[in-house]
């Protein structure tokens, strides 16, 4: 499997260059909804573009810097397990690249960003790197008939 060093050392940079600002009074905060992964997505975008930070931008970035991380983590997995994934993300690409893909998904689908992140990043991926194997868990079980229950009163001995 190929291994992108260059991604390597830009989370390794990231994670030394914002590791004080981690430790910060509030605590980790969570990506919960694709709104909080946009805050995090500009922030990084604001770095790739070589535009000065603030104090929680650095922060924002560092933090997406990880949680991209371990998608690349998972996709090496499941090419190693055969997992059934959307999508077949390609190793070789740069974390910039990712995140430009995430930018793009996310604002052109405002409507969506009520819903989780991670399944906001899984359907950008599927959407750039579909995995042409992918099997929906729900299209694999046909659909059973409901169970009729009869409706006549029942009538008392």
């Amino acid at each position: 499997m190929i291994v992108d060093h260059r991604m390597k050392r830009v989370l390794l940079v990231l994670f030394c260059l914002f590791l004080p600002w981690m430790s910060s009074a509030e605590g980790p905060r969570i990506m919960a909804t694709g709104n909080d992964l946009l805050e995090h997505v500009q922030a990084a975008m604001k770095l790739f573009d070589g535009k000065p930070l603030t104090h929680e931008e650095g922060v924002n970035a560092s933090e997406l810097a990880g949680y991209l991380a371990a998608f690349y983590d998972m996709a090496q997995l499941g090419e190693a397990t055969g997992a059934n994934f959307k999508f077949k993300l390609r190793l070789d690409i740069p974390l910039s690249q990712t995140v430009r893909i995430l930018d793009k998904y996310l604002r052109a689908h405002p409507e969506r960003l009520h819903l989780p992140s991670a399944l906001l990043v899984e359907d950008a991926y599927a959407e750039v790197f579909p995995n042409p194997n992918y099997k929906s868990p729900t299209a694999a079980a046909p659909a059973e008939e409901p169970k009729r229950v009869s409706q006549e009163p029942k009538m008392a001995p």
